[in-house]
């Protein structure tokens, strides 16, 4: 059995026990140098801390999680996870009201031995509901930035509740989830009496979560894979009456590349629940994440259509990562950072389904553009839309603005 000299105190959350904090301490027999412990307060603001509340799930956020890992050492910041909320999260009364704000977003906040204030990282859309999707307005009004995925000008000032917070709204580029490269303290949560089903859940997702979701080397190394089908073109069916306008859309490029019978593909949808009748035919098996991407990495051409509500699908900066060569929906959201980089103009420009169809077969017969598409968009990516240039901009705003 460990002794200590001085008592450890231990950080409980709903009866919860911190497995990263468990493993430090008998690693280590010594709680004195554990981040977060006795000396974290003398610590604290000796060097600039970027502080991640962890209190929802991991996929959303890792890839900028993972940014601002490979930062600290350039722009000299710590970065840390804390489990517990912010004091201004803590009072019973206010529990109800932000249960459900935090969906794929990040809370976070940034210290410096002047100041300290608090960040959201938002990569969900710009729909009406405010709670679950879209702006998060109770965290709008209490955080000094707010950085969005999705921003789109024109929709923020054409909604009042969100419009009045404008000058706190910066635009994010987009991600995708990924395997962060340090995962100590992102490990789950573990029961210390009792076996909650909901607890249990959000274990084995946080487990999947940081051992199960593709490295941001694998992209890379999926460039390399020698394509041999012309399209790879598999969707989650969308059933809910909201995704109407999104789901006629993919159902018209599917039509469309289901009557060229001349093309190598691999096209159709997957659904937990029955396809209607007219696209039974196109039904596929469900794919794990990695059998997905090594499967997409075979297409010679990739097909991007926007997610729900118009916002950036993941898909967009998988595809940029792998280096494809693309034809896709027209962007809305981000179209300032996004389009002045080389050729999005040409590849993402087709709302007309048997357009867009029509300009993938084009570009099946071009093999130098394919080539030259794909080498410079693996190169945008590398360049601005790898997940450590992306919170290079954002550590960048935050040491600007203060």
């Amino acid at each position: 059995m460990l002794k200590f000299k001085a008592k450890v105190k231990w950080r409980k959350i709903e009866n919860h026990r911190c497995v990263s904090d468990v493993y430090y301490i008998l690693k280590n027999n010594s709680y004195r140098s554990y981040p977060g412990g006795i000396q974290d307060k003398e610590m604290a603001f000796k060097k600039k801390q970027i502080i991640f509340y962890d209190l929802d799930k991991l996929d959303a956020l890792s890839y900028y999680i993972a940014g601002f890992q490979l930062n600290q050492q350039k722009y000299n910041y710590q970065f840390k996870v804390k489990r517990h909320p912010p004091k201004f999260l803590k009072k019973s009364s206010q529990q109800k009201k932000w249960q459900r704000c935090f969906f794929s977003v990040g809370l976070f906040e940034y210290r410096t031995s002047t100041t300290s204030f608090f960040f959201v990282i938002d990569r969900g859309d710009h729909s009406s509901n405010k709670m679950n999707e879209g702006y998060r307005i109770p965290l709008l009004k209490k955080v000094r930035y707010y950085f969005k995925a999705n921003y789109n000008p024109e929709f923020i000032d054409a909604d009042p509740d969100v419009s009045r917070f404008k000058q706190k709204i910066i635009p994010i580029l987009p991600s995708f989830p990924i395997c962060v490269p340090k995962r100590r303290k992102l490990l789950p949560w573990f029961l210390t009496a009792g076996s909650a089903p909901t607890v249990s859940q959000r274990i084995r997702l946080r487990v999947d979560h940081l051992l199960k979701l593709p490295a941001l080397n694998h992209f890379r190394q999926w460039r390399q894979v020698k394509p041999d089908l012309d399209v790879f073109f598999i969707l989650i069916y969308y059933h809910q009456t909201h995704h109407q306008a999104q789901r006629h859309f993919r159902n018209q490029v599917m039509y469309f590349l289901e009557k060229r019978r001349h093309l190598k593909t691999t096209i159709g949808f997957v659904s937990n629940t029955s396809l209607p009748s007219e696209l039974a035919s196109l039904r596929q098996p469900r794919f794990g994440m990695m059998e997905y991407l090594s499967q997409l990495a075979r297409s010679k051409v990739a097909i991007y259509v926007r997610g729900p509500h118009d916002s950036i699908s993941s898909k967009f900066c998988q595809l940029m990562a792998m280096g494809k060569p693309i034809v896709g929906q027209t962007i809305i959201n981000n179209r300032e950072m996004l389009y002045k980089n080389h050729y999005f103009d040409e590849q993402f420009a087709f709302d007309d389904p048997k357009e867009l169809v029509d300009q993938v077969d084009e570009l099946l017969h071009q093999p130098e553009k394919m080539k030259m598409l794909s080498r410079l968009n693996a190169e945008t990516f590398d360049r601005c839309l790898a997940p450590e240039m992306v919170i290079s901009d954002l550590v960048e705003a935050l040491q600007k603005r203060g």
